[in-house]
């Protein structure tokens, strides 16, 4: 999962101390998931025979911040792959709320295209992720081209480069 977060961490807003009050929206929050639950439906073969549900996500809670990288790690099959994919919506959650900098995370139409600039799955499998007939450079620049945030060639290309002598992929 790829969380765009480009601005540093600041102090966080005081918590009110009644419980009656709720506490202020922290701006440093840029993901926020709330009791997220995701259920899927088990069809019975036989005719007549109720549906049983398989509880993959049960009230996931958790924030990131501005400067934060969050990875989630867990045995197979214990909800990871379905958690991001609820996020990005490949999986429309059962129940919960998901906000990326404090509106819904729901890629509506008025602001679909900018979420999806921002929030995005990487997957696990570098066999599926990655096209070997492409270069690194490539594979980083394909995204810049699709969501059309750099659209002058050299500066997207010193923009891959840049990233790229970031994670130690620079010139040898």
């Amino acid at each position: 999962m790829s969380i765009n977060a480009n601005e540093e961490t600041a102090a966080t807003q005081p918590v009110p101390k009644s419980g009656d009050e709720a506490a202020p929206a922290d701006p440093n929050v840029i993901l926020k998931i709330s009791d997220l639950s995701k259920d899927f439906e088990i069809r019975s073969d036989k005719l007549g025979e109720k549906s049983q549900y398989l509880h993959a996500l049960s009230r996931v809670n958790l924030e990131v911040y501005k400067g934060e990288t969050l990875g989630i790690i867990g045995e197979s099959g214990c909800g990871k792959s379905t958690l991001g994919r609820c996020l990005v919506r490949l999986h429309e959650p059962t129940s919960g709320t998901v906000t990326f900098e404090g509106e819904p995370l729901d890629f509506k139409k008025d602001r679909a295209r900018r979420q999806r600039r921002s929030v995005q799955m990487i997957f696990q499998d570098p066999y599926s992720s990655l096209n070997p007939r492409k270069t690194c450079a490539k594979i980083i620049e394909e995204p810049m081209i699709i969501h059309k945030t750099e659209t002058d060639p050299k500066k997207r290309e010193a923009r891959v480069r840049k990233l790229m002598e970031l994670v130690g992929l620079g010139k040898r």
